[in-house]
């Protein structure tokens, strides 16, 4: 053996525990790279498939009675397993019955609910519902009442609309429960005041609180408008105001449609045009569809335009 040899050997014995230390590390330190190489994939759908069973989602449900949930009935649906909140939606005088629920992990039966809920579908596809109210979108109207010696009131109304045009005729649908409904049975009038992007704000607020507890005129910071047509004011922000005088109420169910002859009608002067008209598309009107407030959009043709010769 060459002395060269015999030195390295004599410096091992002397330092074994060193060596030994050493070649254990570089064994560890190569099985960790291997093994984290191997596991990473693996790893990864762990992480991936504990965030999808973890995923907060939200759905509607419909309830069976037309006039939505109670307040029990919500209570059971809060009392529902992983579910963390359960809002009935109300937001307008047109209540769809409908509640927000949100649910927390998000699997099962709701997850199928929930794929089922937002599929686009494909093509002509066409899916069976059960009845609903899904004539959106409607216009989203601001109506006031009066008794005598009272404070005035506004209701806020999606399902309003003309009925006749000789004579002139609208109608309005409210639940019994609603504070304006018992004012205008007993005055037999009501102003439908259209609504205007500015006054959105104002129309939401006056759908969400009761005339029992707040002066909507005054939070809003609304103005009356008194004319010769009705007892009941307008709203003097309103750019078209509605006078009608109920004829007949027909109890439906959920609501009570108010049947009224248009007696009179004021608009605003500052969008009238050179040539003496009214320019309503100036107005900038909103509409109510599905919940939510949208302004009138692009302008795509007038009444007859399909045969109108060019």
């Amino acid at each position: 053996m060459s002395p060269l040899n015999k030195d390295m050997f004599r410096m091992i014995g002397r330092n074994g525990s060193r060596f030994l230390a050493m070649i254990c590390i570089i064994a560890v330190g190569i099985c960790f790279v291997t093994g984290v190489g191997g596991i990473t994939p693996k790893l990864a759908g762990s992480v991936s498939r504990y965030y999808q069973s973890r995923a907060i989602a939200d759905i509607d449900i419909k309830a069976k009675n037309p006039g939505g949930f109670s307040d029990e009935e919500l209570k059971t649906i809060r009392n529902w397993k992983d579910v963390s909140s359960a809002e009935a939606m109300t937001q307008i005088d047109d209540p769809s019955g409908r509640t927000r629920v949100y649910i927390y992990p998000f699997h099962g039966k709701i997850n199928k609910l929930k794929e089922k809920s937002t599929s686009r579908g494909a093509g002509n596809s066409k899916q069976s519902w059960k009845p609903g109210n899904m004539l959106y979108p409607v216009p989203a109207v601001m109506v006031s009442c009066k008794r005598a010696d009272e404070k005035p009131n506004i209701i806020t109304i999606a399902w309003a609309g003309t009925i006749c045009s000789d004579p002139v005729m609208a109608s309005i649908s409210v639940r019994k429960s609603r504070y304006s409904h018992s004012i205008i049975k007993e005055t037999g009038e009501f102003v439908i005041n259209l609504v205007t992007r500015d006054m959105a704000f104002a129309c939401d607020w006056c759908g969400v609180k009761s005339g029992k507890d707040v002066d909507k005129f005054s939070e809003m910071k609304l103005h009356e408008y008194y004319s010769e047509f009705v007892k009941a004011p307008a709203i003097k922000e309103s750019p078209v105001n509605i006078y009608c005088k109920v004829k007949q109420v027909l109890e439906l169910g959920s609501h009570d449609m108010f049947v009224a002859q248009v007696v009179g009608v004021t608009v605003s002067e500052k969008y009238m045009d050179e040539n003496g008209r009214f320019d309503l598309d100036a107005t900038e009107l909103i509409a109510y569809s599905h919940g939510s407030y949208f302004e009138l959009g692009k302008k795509l043709g007038s009444f007859g335009y399909s045969v109108r010769k060019k």
